[in-house]
């Protein structure tokens, strides 16, 4: 774990200069004082909490995961770039059958709560799926097809597990890829009503499976039932205003009936909590100011829609979905930077 760390480290150096390049100067500046805020988090964690250097590698919202922001270069070279956007999909199956081959062989422990390698291995795949989606230039149908298959079953897992939020994040993604298709095909014969017709039948079928079960009664109650709101007013009365605006911490805690929590699904309000509002203010500068601008430009560029997904994700739409060192947001900076190319080259 050491030696991954350190290799990782050495990786962000190599590519630091092309990163003070890629970003507006002002911006850059922003973040050196971001980095030198997170090293100060990471010093005190590491003096005043009884951890592991390791132990702090691996937990989520880490206090160095801004390094990872130095990935946006990979989409300033043209070659990396289509070479990384070739194989993410193949990279995503692989992730999704590994996935359901978890769900297969450990389905008993498939509805533990928590970041399980079951939960993990969807996440990467779903993200995989999306950001082939909208990076791709052109989807022809065999691809329409590989993508639609695969949102549908990180659907359909979702909600073998009761996860109402993965429902709704794989419904979206759905809606999305029949957007990015049928815009590309407007001006071709494209039997779009077929497809929609089978993404209907498909949940009928899946209703009258599970319908009888003890799975579908929990699902449709834990669908009208509020789980959020509790730990936000918990949150927000046990912190004040300058503890969001400073930040406690890398292992600050909350409360909620008698019981510790590190984590919270708003991950906006968890970075606040920890790392206090500038971080919180940079990420998203970094993240979804480009990809506003381009949403808002003439260009016709599919990737906002990615990094807004990743958007609504982060901040409570799906679980266990946070900024860290991995796949996921490997590619959402990926993303992050191709908006930042093209804003880039439109001066």
């Amino acid at each position: 774990m050491l030696c991954i760390f350190f290799l990782f480290v050495c990786h962000v150096l190599y590519y630091f200069k092309a990163f003070s390049r890629s970003i507006p100067q002002s911006l850059f500046y922003i973040y050196i004082f971001v980095l030198l805020i997170s090293v100060l988090f990471w010093i005190e964690a590491l003096l005043y909490h009884d951890t592991s250097f390791v132990s702090m590698i691996r937990m989520p919202l880490n206090p160095l995961f801004c390094l990872i922001y130095v990935y946006v270069v990979l989409a300033f070279d043209e070659d990396l770039f289509h070479l990384l956007v070739k194989n993410v999909l193949l990279v995503s199956v692989i992730f999704l059958l590994i996935d359901i081959y978890l769900l297969v062989t450990r389905f008993e422990t498939a509805f533990a709560f928590g970041i399980s390698p079951l939960m993990q291995f969807r996440t990467a795949a779903f993200w995989g799926f999306v950001f082939y989606l909208v990076c791709k230039p052109d989807i022809n149908r065999k691809y329409f097809f590989i993508l639609l298959i695969g949102f549908l079953l990180c659907t359909f897992i979702g909600a073998i597990i009761i996860s109402r939020s993965w429902i709704i994040q794989g419904l979206l993604s759905l809606i999305l890829l029949f957007f990015c298709y049928y815009r590309q095909n407007v001006n071709k014969t494209f039997p779009i009503f077929i497809f929609v017709i089978f993404i209907v039948l498909l949940f009928i079928y899946g209703y009258y499976v599970f319908k009888d079960t003890g799975s579908y009664e929990f699902l449709m109650n834990k669908m009208y039932n509020d789980s959020r709101s509790g730990q936000y007013f918990a949150v927000m009365e046990q912190f004040s205003f300058y503890d969001f605006l400073l930040g406690g911490g890398a292992f600050t805690m909350w409360i909620q009936n008698n019981v510790e929590y590190a984590y919270i699904d708003n991950q906006t309000i968890f970075f606040m909590y920890r790392y206090g509002l500038l971080l919180v203010l940079f990420y998203y500068l970094l993240v979804l100011f480009p990809a506003v601008k381009i949403f808002f430009s003439k260009r016709s560029s599919k990737i906002p829609y990615f990094l807004f997904m990743w958007a609504l994700a982060i901040n409570g739409l799906a679980v266990f979905n946070g900024v860290n060192w991995d796949w996921p947001n490997l590619l959402v900076m990926v993303a992050c930077g191709r908006c930042w190319f093209l804003l880039k080259n439109e001066g």
